[in-house]
Parts: C-alpha cells; sequence; structure tokens
C-alpha cells in the first residue's frame, strides 16, 4: 500500500536500499528490524525528470532512473550526493522512453530506448556524476530493428533484442555480429529478457522461451 499507484516496472539494490520504479514515482524501502517499509518516494515533484520509472540502473557513484511512456522522458541521473542531473532529447538522447539499460566495464552505459517501430541504442558517456550522450546505434549500424527491447551481457557478448526483428549478437573480441529471428529458430522476434546459465542461453519471448545453446555465437 505504500508504493505508488500503478504496477512495478522495476527493482534495483543500492548500499542496501531497495528502489521499486513505477509509472507513478520511485519507492526507496530500508530495513529496519527485519521489517521493510517505504522511506521515501521519488518522483517529478522531488526532482526526477518525470515520474515515470522503468528502469533503474546502479552505477557507481548512483542511480539511473529511465522514463517510458513519458514525451519529456528520459533519464534522470541520481547521485550519491544528492546531486540530480539529466539526460532527455535537449542532450542529444534519441528517444524519450528507456525499456533497457547496461553498463559496460569502462562505465559507459548502453540504453535500449523507443516505442513501436521508432528507437535507438545510445551510449552515455561518463562525466563526473553525470553523462552525455555518445553514440547512437540504429538500423543503419546494424540493429535488427529501431526499437531496442533488452540488453545482456556476459564474459564473451552483448545481446541486443527488438521489439519486432529478432536480436543480434555482439562478440567482444572480434567485434563480429550474429542474428537470430524466428527463421533461425527464435519463438518469436519479440525477446524480452535472457539469462545464461549451464552453457545455455535462455530467451524469453512474447509467445515463449528459447534455449540457444553457447556455440551458437560462433
Amino acid at each position: 500500500p505504500e508504493l505508488p499507484e500503478g504496477r512495478v516496472n522495476a527493482i534495483a539494490e543500492r548500499d542496501g536500499r531497495i528502489y521499486c520504479g513505477t509509472y507513478n514515482g520511485a519507492a526507496v524501502l530500508t530495513e529496519t528490524d527485519g521489517v521493510w517499509s517505504v522511506s521515501e518516494q521519488l518522483n517529478q515533484a522531488s526532482g526526477l525528470l518525470c515520474d515515470s520509472v522503468n528502469v533503474i540502473l546502479p552505477v557507481e557513484h548512483g542511480l539511473l532512473l529511465g522514463s517510458y511512456l513519458a514525451s519529456d522522458g528520459g533519464v534522470t541521473v541520481l547521485a550519491d550526493d544528492g546531486i540530480i542531473s539529466y539526460v532527455e532529447a535537449s542532450s542529444g538522447l534519441p528517444h524519450p522512453y528507456v525499456t533497457s539499460a547496461l553498463q559496460l566495464e569502462d562505465g559507459t552505459v548502453l540504453l535500449g530506448m523507443g516505442y513501436m517501430r521508432d528507437g535507438a541504442l545510445a551510449e552515455l558517456i561518463p562525466e563526473g556524476d553525470s553523462y552525455r550522450v555518445g553514440h547512437v546505434y540504429t538500423k543503419a549500424d546494424g540493429l535488427p530493428g529501431e526499437k531496442v527491447r533488452y540488453l545482456f551481457e556476459d564474459d564473451d557478448s552483448i545481446w541486443i533484442t527488438t521489439e519486432y526483428d529478432g536480436v543480434v549478437i555482439r562478440d567482444k573480441q572480434t567485434e563480429q555480429t550474429k542474428y537470430l529471428t524466428e527463421e533461425s529458430g527464435l519463438s518469436d522476434n519479440e525477446i524480452k529478457c535472457i539469462t545464461k546459465a549451464d552453457g545455455y542461453y535462455w530467451l524469453g519471448g512474447k509467445y515463449g522461451l528459447t534455449v540457444v545453446p553457447e556455440s551458437v555465437r560462433n
């Protein structure tokens, strides 16, 4: 009952606190004597770019909170020292709807973005406690579709899924890419989530589950 109204889109942990994002703000949960309760609510009135919080990514100096279904959206950067900055259209962000976020080893953050058949994959380059927009990747750069749905990384590869057009796998050593679609065996072209276990990638789609052996990357 203490959470903002609406479905929970994202959950993340940082420094012993749990952050829950909804379309009506984010709740900060803290534990006291074994009991979790909402200690703070984050929303536009408290400094977020907008109330919608669809993605939460813990980073070295704080949190990135990405919006969805908000025309004035983008990314709110909430630093540990309380400084709030924003990455939005005026900063070069290609779309206001954030679907996924992945931090790379060098601190760069990849943002999946878009709605329906519009979107892109954007790089956020760290600058102090904030970020600037780097390269923006589209179909012209090899994405199978404009809207990026989900991002996944393991030791060897980065997987980028799209809304309607399947998955692209980028080998981190060779930088070669491989594409997976329904024609190559996916349950469907809209892959929503990925995990890896025991030498297999497990891909959750809109209409089913696809199990992909690790050797497919080669």
